[in-house]
């Protein structure tokens, strides 16, 4: 016969009962993938910005060569808003995924960005060279607000 000292009674041959009626800690996070990084959203500072995800469509008629021919100014160009917290994640959008030997076939650019404001954001992307050269059409940028939940790049 087993026996399980439950906090009211003794109960005869129960294990589960025992297991169900133990302390349980309620709201707790486990970890199980401890490769990556994991950030509670009640963990979140509230005075941080909102975030967003920011879709900049290419103007009609770019050509690869175009984009490609400011590009090296644009990547050096980030440092100031990488550095400022405003640039999170960023990439071009591709119309497909290119085969072997294909040159990717870009069609825009895809960002995620902490800011207050879509006019902020506006106001921060028309100074870039995708923006004064031609290449990103912005008055036909597409704004999601977002919350990130889990970001691998990160550190925790």
């Amino acid at each position: 016969m087993l026996l399980c000292q439950s906090r009211t009674k003794k109960v005869i041959f129960a294990p589960l009962f025992c297991q169900l009626t133990r302390p349980v800690r309620l709201f707790t996070t486990v970890k199980t993938r401890p490769w990556v990084p994991y950030r509670s959203m009640a963990s979140r500072a509230v005075t941080k910005k909102p975030e967003w995800i920011v879709i900049v469509p290419d103007k009609p008629g770019t050509t690869l060569e175009k984009r490609m021919g400011v590009r090296d100014t644009h990547i050096s160009n980030l440092g100031p808003v990488i550095e400022s917290g405003f640039l999170k994640m960023g990439g071009a959008v591709l119309s497909h995924h290119p085969k072997e030997g294909e040159a990717p076939p870009m069609k825009g650019s895809a960002l995620i960005i902490q800011a207050d404001s879509e006019e902020e954001i506006r106001e921060t992307l028309a100074k870039d060279i995708y923006a004064t050269s031609g290449v990103w059409d912005l008055d036909n940028m597409k704004f999601y607000p977002f919350r990130c939940a889990l970001n691998v790049y990160e550190k925790a």
